[in-house]
């Protein structure tokens, strides 16, 4: 499901999703851990600053590495491929949505 559908049926079941802001390992595999042991939905973001210290290439492999080793599945297909587009952009912040 990609992120907008997921909204979407979000808005209609009454409920929210969470977007936090992971600014090191620990706090990634925190927040991914609480979203999958609520069976909860996440949008992963980072603040300027955590993309200058980690690297925004870093930081998305690492995204995709705490996802895989938790079993929550990505809510969109190929946001590799968007984040590359994107990371092209001045001023891009890219988010990445999970489900």
């Amino acid at each position: 499901m990609n992120l907008q559908n997921k909204l979407i049926q979000l808005r209609e079941e009454r409920k929210a999703i969470l977007a936090a802001n992971f600014y090191n390992l620990e706090t990634l595999q925190a927040v991914i851990g609480g979203a999958s042991d609520a069976g909860a939905s996440i949008i992963l973001q980072l603040s300027e600053s955590s993309i200058n210290y980690i690297g925004l290439e870093m930081a998305a492999k690492m995204a995709r590495t705490a996802l895989a080793q938790s079993g929550v599945r990505m809510a969109s297909p190929g946001p590799w491929e968007q984040f590359r587009a994107c990371e092209t952009l001045p001023g891009c912040r890219f988010r990445f949505g999970y489900d």
